[in-house]
């Protein structure tokens, strides 16, 4: 059976790993990708993750990654995470956009429904980013939907498959962990002609989840049928425009699920993934997607 389920994913650096947030330009929506090192337990002879300057970028004024962190003195010792890999930035045979997880943060997509039999799941990938300039002026500091993957397929690293052994849950650490599963997107979101995965050009105010009337970031403004459905988000306001604001749990990394497990909110998870495929649409309308650059 074919899964409905939307997940919110936050990825990226953040004020504890990495040290700072990923840059935005406020007034042209400009901003750059940082994927988080790669942890020391999780590096070997064999891997010491992806070297940052070997990540390009279309973030003004820096070719690369690495230029960008180090301007900022947050270069980690170790090389970069590269996952969610949602965009081609490496010339490496048979790529495609694909998405790792294990240990209990699969454990918790398992629990959820997200596993080897998870075709359709829809990923929503949000960070929060930062101005780059405090002098700047249209989009503010928050939260922000910035990429997407549909799940096609299912890989397990940890068997003799090699078919993607370029990505990081290939890794001789990650082949050796529990739970290690590789989300592998189709070529289209099913029942659309949508990219199966990818990157906006540039963010929007129409893809900011923190309200910006309030000064908590944490603070997310969504469709009613979001808080109908999203496991983590028990507590809300609902708002006169079909909407409702609810304060996103700090500790909760991972994400917000909803499934169909029960007949009561079917209707809800539909709409869910109806708003998710909506903001895509118009995204990759309004601003295009990222190529080959983070």
């Amino acid at each position: 059976m074919e899964s409905k389920t939307i997940v919110l994913s936050k990825k990226g650096f953040d004020s504890s790993t990495g040290g700072m947030y990923p840059p935005l330009i406020s007034n042209s929506g400009e901003y750059a990708f940082l994927p988080i090192p790669e942890p020391a337990h999780m590096t070997g002879p064999d891997y010491e993750g992806v070297d940052y300057a070997s990540l390009p970028t279309d973030f003004p004024d820096f070719d690369n990654l690495k230029d960008l962190l180090t301007s900022k003195n947050k270069l980690p010792e170790h090389g970069a995470h590269l996952d969610p890999d949602l965009t081609r930035v490496h010339s490496v045979e048979n790529w495609k956009p694909a998405f790792g997880q294990r240990g209990a943060a699969q454990g918790y997509l398992r629990n959820h429904g997200v596993g080897t039999d998870s075709k359709r799941t829809l990923f929503l990938f949000f960070s929060r980013f930062k101005p780059w300039a405090k002098t700047d002026k249209g989009l503010t500091e928050g939260y922000y939907i910035y990429g997407w993957l549909e799940v096609g397929r299912t890989l397990n690293p940890s068997e003799e498959e090699r078919e993607l052994e370029y990505h990081p849950h290939f890794a001789a650490k990650y082949r050796e962990a529990t739970n290690n599963i590789l989300y592998v997107a189709p070529e289209h979101i099913t029942g659309t002609s949508l990219p199966g995965a990818g990157m906006f050009r540039r963010l929007s105010k129409n893809r900011k989840l923190s309200f910006s009337e309030e000064k908590d970031l944490l603070t997310w403004k969504l469709p009613s049928c979001c808080f109908e459905s999203f496991s983590r988000l028990k507590n809300y306001k609902k708002l006169e425009d079909s909407s409702c604001l609810a304060v996103w749990p700090q500790s909760f990394g991972q994400a917000a699920v909803c499934s169909l497990e029960t007949s009561d909110n079917q209707k809800a998870v539909e709409k869910v993934r109806q708003w998710a495929i909506n903001k895509i649409k118009a995204g990759i309308e309004n601003v295009g997607i990222k190529q080959g650059c983070l």
